[in-house]
This record gives C-alpha cells, structure tokens and sequence, in this order.
C-alpha cells in the first residue's frame, strides 16, 4: 500500500485516504452496472481494474494494498471527467475500453468478449421508431440474434442471463480449459437438469454450437500443400494434386473422410470491422483518427506524413471519415513452448488505425486473420498463405461492404485501405550501407513505388503464387544489378504503389532480439549463441579480426568478449 495511507505511530489509515477511499466506492457502487450486477472493477495494484468483482471484495484489496499508481481520473467506475490528451480523446479511449471489457476476469474467449461488447445494444435497437433506416440484411442477421439475449433462461431467473450469455460462457470455459466435446456434453446435460423445466439451457455442445454461431463470425480451413507450394483455394480447390510439386493432398486412409496433410485457417476481417459500427461502444472511436485535434506531434499514425499523403492522393477515400485504415504485421512463436517439440506457428495480425491511441493496439482490435501452419517456417512461400487476405482487401477497396453505423441509424458503404505492414529486422547486411566490396558514406536515393514496378517488371521477378512457395530461382543479376527475387504480393493492391511508407519495423522486437543475441553471446549459451563454427568462417569477409579466425587443424581460439566463471558470477550478482 502507499506508505501515506496509514500513519507510522498508529498504524491507522490516514483520514484524508479514507475519506477519498469512501468517496470512490460510494461513487463506483451508484453506477447502473454495479448496481446491477453487485460487481465493480478493481483498482488495486495486482488487479488493475481487468478483474471484475464483488464489491466486497474491492473494500479487501484496497484496506490490505490501496490503489494502482497513477488512477487518478475513475474511468473504468463511471468518471467522465475529460483528460489532457487531445480534447479528451484518452479518456472517452479509456472510458471505451473499459465498457467493452469482459464482465469476467481476463483471458476469456473470444466470443465470450463479443457478447459482452454488444449485449447492451439489445434494447436500442428494439426500438424501431428511432431508426432512420432499416438496418441491410446482414446487419437485421446481427440484431436479431442480440435479441435473443433479451429472452430469460428461465422464468424468474437473475436478469441478465440469457441462452445466448450461457452458451457464450459455457464456450468461454471449453477454450479457457480446453475441455473435450464429450465433457462440455455433460456438463449442459447436468445443468439443464438441475435448473427449473422450462428453461432455454443448450443441452448440449452442438446446440451451443448453434446458438453462438448466429453472432456471424466466420472463418475458412483452406488445404495447404506439403511444401507450402500453392493452396487449394479458388479455382484450384477441387485439385487433388499439388500444381507445382505434383504431392498429393491428402493423406492415404481407410476411412471416407479424407484428411490433408496440412490446412491453414482463414478468418474474413470485414464481418470484424463491421460490428466497429454496428457497436455503440466503438462506433464513436472508429471516426477518431479524422475528429482529434493535432497539436504538432505525431500521437498517432494519423498525425505523420504518410498518412496525409495518402489522403492528399486518395481523397475521395479520405473523404468518408468512416473508411477503415488498417495494418498488418506477422511474426513466428512456438505454441509448444521453449521445452516443446519444434515448431512455427504464423499469426497474422490485422489493426484497425481509425482507433485512438489507447485502443488501436489492445488486444480486442488486434484482429487475428490467418493462421499459418508449421513446423517450418514459411519463409519464401508467406505471400501463398496471403492470397485470402489481399483478396478481401482488394474486395474491400474496390467495391466495400454496406455496414449500419449506429451513431447516425443509417447504412453506408465501408471500404478499407492497408496502409503497411510491421515486422522484426530483415536479415541484410547493414554496415555502410555495403553492397559486394563498394561502401557508400550515405543511404541510397528513395524510389517511389513506381520506380519499384519498373524494375521489378524490368528484371522478371516473379509471383509467389504463379512460381509456388518454394519456386523462386534467382532472377537474372540477383546480387549484382539489382536483390530482387520475387514480386511481392502486396503489389496486387492497387494503391500500394502510392504509398509512403510501405513496410515498417518493430523496434521493440528488434531491440529484444538483438539483447537477447548479445547476452547469449557473451554469456556462451549452448545452442544460443552467435559465435559458432559457421560465423567465425564467414568472419574473413567482414573483418581481418585474424586471432578469431578458424586455424588450418579446425580450431579457434576463444573470443575475449566471452565471460569466464568468474565474470559470470560478478555479473548475476
């Protein structure tokens, strides 16, 4: 706790600390939510206002360990007093993200969240006489199922419980616990029969199945080759054979089901950016980026040059405030963990940037729209895994989508642009900008992106997708004129040419690869580190460092930047 709220000889909690310590709670436990519910989030220091919890156990953990630091304004209780972040846009960010926090504690599902974002829209949009416009046909799919939220699980029950918040709970608890179909069977089947007759309860997993897939969430299982040459996507998703390397699909098996030696998943962003607008909690923050006031310096995306540019080149685009803005960004882990079996796992995030800064990079708006399958790293064959997703951009640039924004009662056509992509640091050399043995003392002249087209078009690169994953011969000149070797298929957009800035680091990542490179070095990790057999053979190219060279009997002195075990110890220490 702060040490000024109790006092050192009596060891009492300071006055002016338990007169604000009452004043909070008594204005938290007066709004409608905590009214209802019994619940308030909790601004202690462990729980940091992401659990939500009864109000006495609030008193506990405040009395026992006070406030988070820094909580001064009570965004997640109801205060909308404003905050010194370009016109209030933090705290309505804040306040935001508080309302479309789960009403359970974190890390529940992902459906278990969009229930929660969009129950309390039920009852404005019962009210028919208030609409403007009727809602388009997808939109009037959505509403109705948010209508049977209203429904009561069964008579008399605690207001608020549902079929449809019990599926979404019931669904939360088999991902969060990764319970079996069989188990979540007979959990339904035992609940159902321990609740009144008449209730509306899913008996079973298909049933919850059923009821939840009405929120239109949808997502596609695409058969990939073996060797990440093509996928069977299209006018190829009826082949049985690989294209390019002639491997079959799928797996010999005596069973009528037929199993591919390996799928990747596909999940369409455009139902996502929809329920932005269709969502009273978000539709507001979705017109951020072209309402705040700039004050000089760049405090989001929308403040810096490129962003401007585009909207100079693209304006009838910009035009419509309501146009989504998004990024991408990718990057490889191992879902087994470090002590697992190898293997690559590629999530592929896409951002919304219409999104004040304290929302944009939650974890409710980073959209996972494709996941890779491994063992292996995709390497050259990432853009065949990409198709679907550029696919639905040009989709959405070219024609959009009708969305109903909630704020006006009206539909519109929304359409979308990426404007880059985020990554970890590119595996070139980068000392003086050196190419072969020529070393230039400035960075090379910035081509725009149709200069690009012109040289790729001049030296023959190549798609991925019409020379497969693992197709990519070098092109004529590779390393010596020119270190193209592909044509991305990022051009494929139309307006990527126009671009700034196209591809953009992760510096946070890049600092921590290059930390953690350092110390496994330094430290000699098995395994880690980046003095090896293979460097210290490459190290003439570079450097005339001849104490480190590899000697004629195939072995090398040890380096002097290694710590020896003494210089280890002092180090931890």
């Amino acid at each position: 706790m702060d040490k000024h709220s109790y006092d050192p000889v009596t060891g009492q909690l300071i006055e002016e600390f338990a007169k604000g310590f009452e004043e909070f709670m008594a204005f938290a436990t007066r709004q409608e939510l905590a009214m209802e519910s019994g619940k308030i989030y909790c601004p202690c220091p462990t729980c940091r206002n992401r659990r939500f919890v009864y109000i006495k156990t609030v008193w506990n953990h405040i009395y026992r360990s006070g406030f988070m630091p820094g909580y001064k304004i009570w965004y997640s209780h109801g205060e909308s007093e404003e905050m010194a972040y370009t016109n209030a846009s933090a705290s309505s960010s804040n306040r935001i993200e508080a309302e479309i926090r789960p009403e359970v504690e974190e890390n529940r599902g992902t459906v278990q969240m969009v229930n929660d974002a969009f129950r309390e829209n039920v009852a404005l949009f019962g009210e028919e006489e208030n609409r403007i416009e009727e809602p388009n046909l997808e939109a009037r799919k959505f509403f109705d199922m948010l209508d049977a939220a209203k429904n009561e699980l069964y008579k008399g029950c605690r207001e608020g419980i549902s079929p449809l918040s019990s599926a979404t709970e019931l669904m939360s608890i088999k991902t969060d616990f990764n319970l079996p179909e069989d188990c979540v069977d007979r959990l339904s089947d035992w609940e159902r029969r321990m609740l009144p007759e008449d209730n509306l309860l899913a008996a079973s997993y298909y049933e919850v199945q059923k009821l939840v897939a009405g929120l239109g969430l949808p997502y596609q299982m695409i058969d990939v080759c073996v060797d990440n040459c093509m996928i069977f996507w299209r006018e190829d998703e009826n082949r049985s054979t690989c294209r390019f390397c002639r491997k079959p699909r799928y797996q010999e098996t005596e069973g009528r089901v037929r199993i591919p030696y390996k799928r990747m998943w596909y999940l369409p962003i455009s139902e996502r950016l929809k329920r932005l607008y269709q969502s009273e909690h978000t539709v507001e923050s979705m017109r951020w980026h072209a309402e705040h006031t700039s004050n000089g310096e760049i405090v989001h995306p929308s403040d810096a040059k490129v962003w401007k540019h585009f909207q100079e080149v693209y304006s009838s685009f910009a035009y419509e405030r309501r146009n989504v803005y998004l990024g991408l960004s990718t990057d490889g882990f191992n879902p087994f963990g470090k002590h697992g079996r190898q293997y690559s796992l590629w999530p592929v995030i896409v951002t919304p940037y219409n999104l004040p800064p304290s929302l944009c990079m939650k974890r409710e708006f980073l959209f996972l729209s494709i996941l890779i399958p491994g063992p292996a790293n995709p390497k050259r064959s990432l853009d065949v895994f990409l198709q679907p997703l550029i696919h639905e951009l040009q989709m959405l640039w070219d024609h959009g989508v009708e969305v109903f924004d909630v704020s006006c009662q009206q539909n519109f056509t929304m359409r979308a642009v990426l404007m880059w992509t985020i990554s970890d640091f590119p595996s070139i050399c980068t000392t003086l900008f050196k190419k072969n043995i020529k070393v230039f003392d400035s960075p090379p002249p910035e081509r725009d992106g149709y200069n690009l087209l012109t040289q790729l078009r001049d030296f023959g690169a190549e798609k991925t997708v019409k020379c497969g994953g693992n197709g990519h011969d070098p092109v004529q000149g590779c390393g010596s004129h020119h270190n193209w070797h592909k044509k991305s298929i990022f051009w494929d957009l139309p307006y990527w040419k126009d671009h700034l800035l196209r591809h953009n680091l992760d510096v946070m990542h890049i600092e921590k690869n290059f930390f953690d490179n350092i110390m496994n070095t330094v430290l000699n990790v098995q395994g880690k580190t980046k003095d090896n057999l293979k460097s210290r053979l490459d190290l003439p190219l570079h450097c005339f460092r001849k104490e480190l060279r590899v000697m004629k009997n195939g072995k090398a002195l040890p380096p002097s930047f290694v710590l020896d075990p003494a210089a280890k110890q002092e180090f931890f220490n």
